[in-house]
């Protein structure tokens, strides 16, 4: 479900999480404030926002950042070996679906290599 709000989607996932059909169990509740945490949460690894901060990639979408980063490397193999990279022909799922633009097997094309 593509819920904006966040205390809506919490309500949602624990509502699903609580529901009998299911074998979860409520073990605790614990504050990100709590010291486990904050020691758990000490060793991260850098978080897109922060890698891209300052940057107008930023403030897109993980798909789209993909894409303008693909666009960018597709862009310079084509100046690198003087041709123009080809797209994927259209390619068909398993279950005999069309594949979209993000879905297919390879992102482009030069000569025969992918």
């Amino acid at each position: 479900r593509m819920e904006k709000r966040w205390r809506v989607a919490v309500d949602v996932m624990l509502n699903k999480l609580n529901s009998s059909t299911n074998s979860c169990e409520h073990i605790c509740d614990i504050s990100v404030d709590d010291a486990i945490v904050k020691e758990a949460l000490s060793g991260r690894p850098l978080v897109t926002e922060e890698v891209y901060e300052g940057i107008p990639l930023a403030t897109y979408s993980v798909s789209m950042r993909g894409a303008c980063i693909e666009a960018v490397a597709r862009a310079v193999d084509s100046q690198l070996h003087s041709n123009i990279a080809s797209v994927p022909i259209d390619q068909t799922c398993i279950n005999g679906a069309r594949r979209g633009w993000n879905n297919t097997s390879y992102d482009w094309t030069r000569g025969v290599i992918r």
